[in-house]
């Protein structure tokens, strides 16, 4: 027989184990990057809930008195996409790491 023929499941095996380790190294690596994809767009759509939260808030009280008394919710507030992509970008910067 020939010497080298024995070794041949082992290697086998080895290639297997490694071609096994590799997938799981790149599935680690997908969702790493699927996590760190969701964790930002989690913290971008929690800012922009912050900034309306916020902007809500100091247009309520910058309502009259006056009207408060005559309604129990001010006039929607509207803005236009310039406005609020300003709004979001000031407050966001403005949070910092939290």
């Amino acid at each position: 027989t020939n010497p080298s023929s024995n070794s041949r499941p082992a290697d086998n095996v080895e290639h297997c184990v490694l071609a096994f380790q590799a997938r799981i190294e790149n599935m680690e690596h997908q969702l790493d990057a699927k996590i760190d994809g969701l964790a930002l767009k989690l913290r971008e759509t929690l800012a922009i809930i912050r900034v309306d939260l916020a902007v809500g808030r100091d247009y309520r009280q910058q309502w009259h008195p006056r009207d408060r008394a005559l309604s129990t919710n001010p006039p929607p507030l509207t803005l236009n996409n310039n406005q609020h992509r300003q709004l979001l970008h000031d407050y966001y910067f403005d949070l910092g790491d939290e």
